[in-house]
């Protein structure tokens, strides 16, 4: 092995690491190196509990989001597959307003352009795709 050769050193081990460490601390009082290289490490709290409901209420959140937007997604795929077809993304801003703009999705089909461009977050890419759609 070439890396033998140019690095003579042993291999690294969890054993060695510890042996390096423990000649760290002996030197800890005699030179001012080994003195920075030491980081004393204090004990580490536990999180607090309102930390831990947060995280776990989120943890729910998102896991419920992503079930709403599966449902959404295959909801509009039984009613109306084209439209899905519109965009990668169920869950894209401007395609949530587009769909929300109206109560019904027979509506949509019916949006004069000038609506379709006053949509907020409709952008100049996306109304072409939308109107082209209703056509």
């Amino acid at each position: 092995m070439r890396y033998n050769e140019i690095f003579p050193a042993p291999p690294k081990t969890d054993a060695i690491d510890a042996s390096r460490m423990l000649e760290l601390f002996a030197f800890d009082d005699q030179r001012p190196l080994a003195r920075n290289v030491l980081a004393e490490i204090g004990l580490v709290r536990p999180p607090p509990r309102q930390l831990k409901y947060l995280a776990r209420r989120r943890r729910h959140l998102v896991s419920e989001r992503a079930q709403r937007f599966a449902r959404l997604r295959g909801d509009l795929q039984a009613v109306c597959p084209d439209l899905l077809a519109l965009t990668r993304a169920a869950d894209n801003r401007w395609f949530l307003r587009f769909l929300t703009c109206r109560d019904r999705l027979t509506a949509l089909l019916r949006l004069q352009a000038k609506t379709i461009h006053a949509i907020p977050i409709v952008g100049v890419k996306t109304a072409p795709r939308i109107i082209a759609w209703r056509k």
